[in-house]
């Protein structure tokens, strides 16, 4: 068996031939990991560490959720630019109407006058002032 130590960790390589039958049926020739020089307090540690890089990444992935449901909320501009074309065809619309009654009242001022000026006659030919 030879060991080796790397970071506070110790190494040991268990050479084992696979094609002998003296090995023992659970040993491998995987490295096995021993903790030379860690204790409960370093790994008490770690772990408030892990649990507070938890919480901080709990906390970033709801802010991440919360500015995409924002950035989802806001208006794009395909839906500015529907709403603009809504807004800009309704205005073409409403001043088309009002071209339109426009041209009707021209329309009608012209026939009012002409009804005027024949009324004016059938009452100059009947004698009627009104």
């Amino acid at each position: 068996m030879a060991a080796h130590s790397v970071g506070g960790f110790r190494f040991i390589q268990q050479n084992i031939n696979p094609f002998s039958s003296h090995n023992p049926p659970c040993r491998t020739n995987v490295p096995v990991l021993r903790s030379a020089h860690m204790d409960t307090q370093k790994l008490d540690q770690i772990l408030a560490h892990m649990e507070k890089s938890d919480l901080i990444q709990e906390k970033l992935i709801l802010k991440m959720v919360d500015l995409e449901q924002r950035v989802n909320s806001l208006v794009t501009n395909d839906r500015f630019d529907a709403k603009m074309n809504d807004v800009i065809t309704t205005v073409d619309r409403f001043a088309k109407l009002h071209e339109t009654l426009d041209q009707e009242l021209v329309s009608i001022r012209g026939r009012y006058d002409r009804l005027e000026e024949r009324l004016g006659f059938v009452e100059q030919k009947l004698g009627i002032a009104i």
